[in-house]
């Protein structure tokens, strides 16, 4: 499921999300620096961009190596809360909000759904979280569906919302044990 996000542009940006560099344009730009958190290479292309013509080639492949064990995505949830708090600190705030809007709407998925028992404010915020989820989804799915043909294109949803409590989680373990450290 990662990987058909990842290659439906799951990450979109006008940036090099994936790419070759000159070794020239590295020597003259200066390496990824790892401190930027999992924005590392966001960062990178943000100064190839400034210096340097990007040129997207289409037909142009790429391999990537996802997490094979729920340790391993854990870990990989774990650095997205702290790159989204990463953005904050750079003063990214909308990418910071929208990031944070996506995580928490995904993640509470099964908060919305325990509220449609309870009283009545209850059922209304979960009525409208369920709204919001569904919406987003169910766009997000057709937009990969168009594209792949893809029929597991429509359990995203579900996959977003396991990923996102990881983050949220995440986020918690950062917090409690003050890992904020990007050396920024």
């Amino acid at each position: 499921m990662q990987n058909l996000k990842k290659r439906l542009g799951y990450e979109t940006t006008d940036l090099l999300p994936l790419g070759a560099v000159r070794k020239n344009v590295i020597k003259d730009v200066g390496f990824i620096n790892s401190s930027f958190g999992m924005y590392d290479d966001w960062e990178f292309a943000k100064r190839v961009a400034k210096k340097y013509k990007i040129v997207r080639i289409k037909s142009a492949k790429f391999y990537h190596k996802e997490p094979d064990k729920l340790q391993k995505i854990y870990r990989q949830c774990k650095w997205t809360a702290k790159s989204t708090v990463f953005l904050f600190i750079k003063k990214e705030y909308f990418k910071f909000l929208r990031n944070c809007v996506f995580i928490f709407l995904n993640a509470f998925l099964p908060v919305y759904i325990l509220f449609l028992f309870l009283p009545l404010f209850f059922k209304i915020v979960g009525v409208i979280g369920l709204l919001s989820f569904s919406i987003l989804e169910l766009y997000r799915s057709l937009k990969m569906y168009k594209i792949t043909k893809w029929w597991v294109s429509f359990i995203t949803p579900i996959y977003d919302s396991f990923y996102m409590l990881l983050v949220v989680l995440g986020f918690l373990e950062v917090i409690i044990k003050n890992e904020l450290n990007f050396g920024v």
